[in-house]
C-alpha cells in the first residue's frame, strides 16, 4: 500500500498534541487514583471502631436507649389445627389417618419490653424482665374472625390424661369427660377460654394471668422471663442466669450449656467468626442453633448474613462445645417447659409443618394436611454482621403434643361416645404453629445504610470517587476541546474506519467480505421472437423486422471466488471466477418451460459468415433453408441441440459443449481467471486476465493505457472518480462507467449514480482517458465469441438500443423496441466512501449483424428455396440481459449509519456536549439543594433546636 494510501492517518501535530493531554489526564489522574485505597483503608478502619462503640451497651448511652426499646415491628400470627375427622381417629387410634388443616392467621402485634433493669457494679452484667403484650393487628386481624370454629385437640385435658395408666381410669373421664377432641371458637384458644376440667386444676397452675387457659392469654402482659446477660462487646447477650414464670426450668450459671447461649435479644457485633452461635428460647426452655446459610444483598445494597434455625440434640454431638456437630432432629421435647409433673416425651417443637423433615417421619405420624415450603414455613433471620443487629426474622415453629387416645365406640343410646375395651394409642397431634416476623424500623436502616455501605464497599467507593474526580478532570477537557477536535476530524475518523473495514488483507474482515460478497445476483433473460420471419426472408433488404420479447426468465446467479492465491508481498490476488445458474424461485414461473418463439438460430447464422455472400449448396446441406427456427424459448438458453450444432461441436472451446445455450455455457465451470492489485486505493484493477471460452487474454495492466477494474472489487472514496472503466468478461471488453448524479436512497443514503457507456477504444483523443473517446450505439466484440468470426459480426448494444440516435434506429429498421430508462438503462448506485455498489443494474442487449439469404415459397410446397439474389446483411437482436445486484439489509444498515453520522454527527456532538455539561450543572445544583433541605429537615425534628428558636 503506498503512502498516499494512509491520508486517513492524523498528522504529526494532531498525534503529539493527543499524546500530551493524554500524560496530564494519566498524570492527574494518578494523584486521585493512587492513595484512594490506603485512605479507605484507614477511614474503613475509624468507622468499624465507631460503629462497634456505638452499639455497645453502656449506661445511658444511645446503643442502651434503642436496647432498652428496640425500633422494631413486630408480629405474630396463629395458625391452629382444625382435626377434620376426629371421630375417626377416636375409634381407630391406632391406624387412622389424621387430617388436619391450618385456621386462617390470627395476627397479633407483640411490644415486647424490658422491665425492672439493672447494672451489675463493675457494669459488665445486665438483668432485666421481659414482658409482653399482644394486641390484634388492626389490618391483619379479621373482626369476622372471632366467629371462626374449629375441631382441636384440649390440650389441657390430654396434660391432664398423662397422670394417668394407659387405660384411663372412670375417675378421669368423670373430671375430663368423655370428648378428647372438642369443638370450640378458634380465637378463644388463643384469647383465652374456661372448661370444667380447668376450672379444677387453676389452683395447681403457675405463673401469671391463670383466670383463663390460651395460648396467648397465659403470657399477655406479664412478666415472662428474667434475663441476666453479659455486655462485654465480645459477649454481648450471653446468658448468665434465666428464670421463667411459667416453669421451674433455670440457668443460674453460664456452664449450665458447655457452649454459650444467648438471650435472643441481644446480639455480638463482628459476625465474621461466628458461623454459628445459640439462642434461648424461653417459651420453650430450650436453646435452638443459628447457623449461616448465605451472604445475601438487601435493605437497599446492604450485606446481610443469612443465619437458619436448627433444632438440635445438644445430647449427641461429636463436640459439646460446638453444637454445629450435634444431630439435627425434627422435633425436640419439651415437657417439662410445660409442666413439672408432665412425662418426657410428651410436647415436642418442630419447624412448622414440620419442614425439613424426611419422608420416613412423615408416614410415621400418619398425618394428612402439611403443605410445607420454603417460603411459608422455614424460619431465617438476616444480621447484619458489623452491628450484629437482626434486620429481619422470620421464626416460625410448631408446637405438638404426642396425645393419649383411649379408644371410643358410638354410643348405643344417643350421638356420644362411650368407652371400649381396648389400649389406649399414642398418636403426636399438631396443636398450633406461629410465624412471628420482626423488622427493623426504616429509619435506623437509613441511617445505618451510608456507613454500612462504606463499610462493605469502602475501597470501591472510594477509588471510584477518586476515578470520578478523575474522570470529572477528564471530562473538563474532553467536553470543552475534544468536542470541538472531534468535530475538526469527524468526518476523517469516520472515513479511517471505513478504510480499516474494507482494506483488502489476508484474515481481515475486508477480505472475507470480499471472498464472500453480502450480495444476491438476479439475471433476466429477454429472447427476442421474430414475428415476421417469412417476410424478413422473403425480402430481407427492406422488410421492417419486427421483434416481441418475451417474458423475463430470471436465474439466481452465485458467483464464486476460488483458487485463490496472494503474491508473496500480498499486493496482488490472483483467482477465478465460478458462476452457477439456478432457476429463480419465486420469479421463474415453471410454466415457461413451455413457451416457444421464432428465434434466430445463431449456430446457423455465425456458420454462415464463413461462406460468401451468395451461400453454396454445401451451406444449405449441412444448415438447411431456415434462417429462423421456431424452437423452445428456455432451451434457447439452459441449451438444446441440432444436426448443424453437432457438425461443428468439436470446433467449439471452452467449457460445456455438450449443447448450446446462452447459460448453458457458462454454468457450473470456471469461466475466468483474473489478477488483480489489493492495495487500498488502487484495489480491483486488473493485472492479468484469461477467459476460459474464449482466446481473448492479456497479461499487463497496461493493456489499455488506463487502468481497468475487474468488476467485483471496487475502490472507496469515489468523490474525485468522475468514471471508471470496469472489464466485462463476457464480452472480453472494459465498460465505461460515468458518474451521472448523486441521490437519495435507502433510507437517507447518498449514493452516486453511475451510467454505463459503450465507448470505441479505438478512437479517443488521449489514449490514456477513456473520458475522451467517442460514446456509441453498439460495440463489436466478435472476436470474443470466436476468433475466427469477421469483424462487426456481434454487436453489444444497450437494451432496446436505449441511448441510440435516430439514424441508427432507422439503419436498423426494426420494429418492437420500446426503450426507457427504468427498464432499460444500465445503472450503478455507489456508495461514495466505502466504493460498495449497493445495487447495480447491468442491461445490455446481443445482436448479430447476420447474413440473410433471399428466398421464395416453394412452388411444391410449404417450405422456401432459393433465389439467385444475394445475401443481405441485417442486424437481428438475439437476447437482452437484465443483470440486478443487491446487498443484504445488514449492510445497507452499516452505509446508512455512516452516512448519517457523516451529515449529523458534527451537530450531535456538539449538541451532546452542550447537554452533558448541563446536566452536570443541574446534578450539582439538585445534590447541593437535597443537602440543604435534609439539613433544615434534620434541624426541624430536632427538639433541641424547637426549644432554641423558641427562646
Amino acid at each position: 500500500m503506498s503512502s498516499n494510501d494512509y491520508q486517513y492517518y492524523v498528522s504529526n501535530e494532531q498525534r503529539k498534541r493527543r499524546i500530551k493531554l493524554c500524560l496530564l489526564e494519566a498524570l492527574v489522574s494518578a494523584l486521585f487514583i493512587i492513595p484512594a485505597y490506603p485512605v479507605s483503608i484507614c477511614l474503613k478502619n475509624t468507622l468499624q471502631t465507631h460503629i462497634i462503640n456505638s452499639v455497645n451497651l453502656k449506661p445511658d448511652s444511645d446503643s442502651f436507649k434503642l436496647w432498652c426499646n428496640p425500633p422494631i415491628t413486630a408480629i405474630m400470627t396463629y395458625h391452629l389445627f382444625n382435626i377434620t375427622n376426629p371421630i375417626e381417629i377416636v375409634t381407630n387410634p391406632a391406624s387412622a389417618l389424621i387430617q388436619v388443616k391450618d385456621t386462617p392467621p390470627y395476627t397479633y402485634n407483640i411490644e415486647t419490653n424490658k422491665i425492672n433493669i439493672h447494672w451489675s457494679n463493675d457494669n459488665k452484667r445486665l438483668s432485666y424482665v421481659v414482658q409482653r403484650l399482644f394486641t390484634r393487628d388492626p389490618i391483619r386481624f379479621d373482626p369476622s374472625s372471632i366467629n371462626h370454629t374449629g375441631v382441636f385437640i384440649d390440650l389441657l385435658r390430654a396434660t391432664f390424661r398423662t397422670q394417668y395408666s394407659v387405660k384411663a381410669v372412670q375417675t378421669f373421664y368423670d373430671f375430663a369427660g368423655m370428648e378428647t377432641f372438642y369443638h370450640r371458637n378458634a380465637v378463644e384458644q388463643i384469647e383465652g377460654f374456661t372448661s370444667d376440667l380447668f376450672n379444677m386444676v387453676q389452683d395447681y397452675m403457675i405463673g401469671p394471668n391463670k383466670k383463663k387457659s390460651g395460648f396467648v392469654y397465659r403470657q399477655n402482659g406479664s412478666g415472662l422471663f428474667n434475663f441476666s446477660i453479659q455486655v462485654d462487646p465480645e459477649k454481648k447477650g450471653q446468658v448468665q442466669t434465666f428464670a421463667s414464670a411459667f416453669a421451674s426450668f433455670s440457668i443460674s450459671s453460664p456452664s449450665h450449656y458447655k457452649f454459650p447461649i444467648y438471650d435472643g435479644l441481644t446480639f455480638p457485633s463482628m459476625l465474621f467468626d461466628k458461623p454459628a452461635f445459640n439462642i434461648l428460647q424461653g417459651d420453650f426452655c430450650h436453646p435452638i442453633l443459628l447457623e449461616l446459610n448465605q451472604k445475601v444483598t438487601m435493605f437497599g445494597g446492604l450485606q446481610m448474613y443469612k443465619y437458619k434455625i436448627k433444632l438440635i440434640d445438644f445430647n449427641n454431638c461429636t463436640n459439646q462445645s460446638d453444637t454445629r456437630t450435634c444431630n439435627e432432629v425434627e422435633k425436640i421435647d419439651i415437657s417439662k417447659c410445660i409442666s413439672d409433673k408432665m412425662p418426657k416425651n410428651t410436647i415436642f417443637l418442630s419447624k412448622a409443618h414440620f419442614y425439613g423433615s424426611n419422608s420416613e417421619t412423615i408416614e410415621q405420624m400418619n398425618i394428612q394436611g402439611f403443605t410445607p415450603t420454603t417460603d411459608e414455613h422455614d424460619s431465617v433471620i438476616y444480621f447484619e454482621p458489623y452491628t450484629g443487629i437482626p434486620f429481619e426474622a422470620v421464626y416460625r415453629m410448631q408446637l405438638n403434643i404426642d396425645a393419649i387416645i383411649d379408644p371410643m365406640k358410638k354410643s348405643m343410646y344417643g350421638d356420644g361416645l362411650e368407652q371400649t375395651t381396648h389400649r389406649s394409642v399414642k398418636r403426636l397431634i399438631p396443636i398450633f404453629w406461629i410465624d412471628q416476623k420482626v423488622i427493623i424500623s426504616k429509619t435506623v436502616i437509613n441511617t445505618l445504610r451510608i456507613p454500612l455501605l462504606f463499610l462493605h464497599y469502602g475501597e470501591y467507593f472510594t477509588i471510584g470517587l477518586a476515578i470520578g474526580l478523575s474522570i470529572g478532570f477528564i471530562l473538563y477537557i474532553e467536553l470543552i476541546i475534544e468536542p470541538i477536535l472531534l468535530c475538526i476530524y469527524w468526518k476523517q475518523l469516520i472515513i479511517n474506519h471505513i478504510y480499516k473495514v474494507i482494506v483488502l488483507k489476508p484474515n481481515t474482515v475486508g477480505y472475507d467480505s470480499w471472498l464472500h460478497p453480502p450480495t444476491t445476483i438476479t439475471r433476466g433473460y429477454h429472447l427476442f421472437n421474430i414475428t415476421n420471419p417469412t417476410e424478413i426472408v422473403t425480402n430481407p433488404s427492406s422488410t421492417t423486422v419486427h421483434v416481441k420479447e418475451t417474458p423475463s426468465y430470471s436465474y439466481s446467479l452465485s458467483s464464486t471466488k476460488q483458487d485463490v492465491q496472494w503474491s508473496a508481498d500480498n499486493k496482488s490476488i490472483s483467482y477465478s471466477i465460478h458462476r452457477l445458474f439456478t432457476r429463480h424461485p419465486t420469479r421463474f414461473d415453471p410454466t415457461f418451460v413451455n413457451d416457444t418463439g421464432v428465434f434466430l438460430d445463431l449456430v446457423r447464422a455465425i456458420f454462415r459468415t464463413q461462406f460468401q455472400l451468395r451461400a453454396t449448396q454445401t451451406f444449405y446441406d449441412f444448415a438447411g433453408m431456415n434462417t429462423f427456427y421456431h424452437r423452445n424459448a428456455v432451451e434457447q438458453l439452459e441449451g438444446f441441440t441440432s444436426e448443424l450444432f453437432r457438425i461443428v461441436q468439436d470446433k467449439m472451446t471452452g467449457p460445456n459443449k455438450a449443447k448450446s445455450g446462452f447459460i448453458y455455457r457458462y454454468n457450473g465451470s470456471r469461466s475466468y481467471n483474473y489478477t488483480i492489485k489489493a492495495g487500498l486505493m488502487e484495489k480491483g484493477q486488473v493485472l492479468a486476465f484469461a477467459s476460459e471460452n474464449a482466446p481473448f487474454s492479456f497479461s499487463s495492466p497496461n493493456f489499455y493505457g488506463f487502468p481497468i477494474y475487474d468488476g467485483l472489487t471496487f475502490i472507496p472514496m469515489l468523490f474525485d472518480k468522475p468514471s471508471m472503466n470496469i472489464f466485462q468478461p463476457d464480452f472480453c471488453r472494459p465498460l465505461n462507467v460515468k458518474f451521472n448524479k448523486v441521490l437519495s436512497m435507502f433510507g437517507g443514503i447518498e449514493v452516486h449514480e453511475y451510467v454505463i457507456r459503450l465507448v470505441d477504444l479505438n478512437q479517443c483523443t488521449n489514449d490514456s482517458d477513456i473520458n475522451t473517446c467517442p460514446e456509441l450505439d453498439k460495440l463489436d466484440i466478435s472476436q470474443c465469441i470466436s476468433s475466427s468470426l469477421p469483424n462487426n459480426t456481434i454487436f453489444l448494444s444497450k437494451a432496446h438500443f436505449y441511448g441510440s440516435s435516430n439514424e441508427t434506429i432507422e439503419q436498423m429498421n426494426i420494429q418492437g423496441f420500446t426503450p426507457t430508462r427504468d427498464k432499460h438503462e444500465a445503472l450503478i448506485y455507489f456508495d461514495p466512501y466505502s466504493g460498495t455498489p449497493i445495487r447495480a443494474h447491468h442491461r445490455l442487449q446481443l445482436n448479430i449483424d447476420a447474413t440473410i439469404d433471399p428466398m421464395k415459397k416453394s412452388m411444391y410446397g410449404d417450405g422456401l428455396e432459393q433465389t439467385t439474389r444475394k445475401s443481405v446483411k441485417r442486424m437481428i437482436p438475439l437476447v437482452w440481459i437484465d443483470q440486478e445486484v443487491n446487498v443484504n439489509d445488514a449492510t445497507i444498515r452499516m452505509l446508512r449509519m455512516v452516512h448519517l453520522a457523516v451529515r449529523y454527527g458534527q451537530a450531535m456532538i456538539m449538541i451532546l456536549a452542550f447537554v452533558l455539561i448541563i446536566i452536570i450543572i443541574v446534578i450539582m445544583e439538585v445534590s447541593a439543594r437535597r443537602k440543604v433541605k435534609n439539613k433544615r429537615m434534620e434541624r426541624d425534628n430536632d427538639p433541641k433546636s424547637e426549644a432554641l428558636l423558641k427562646k
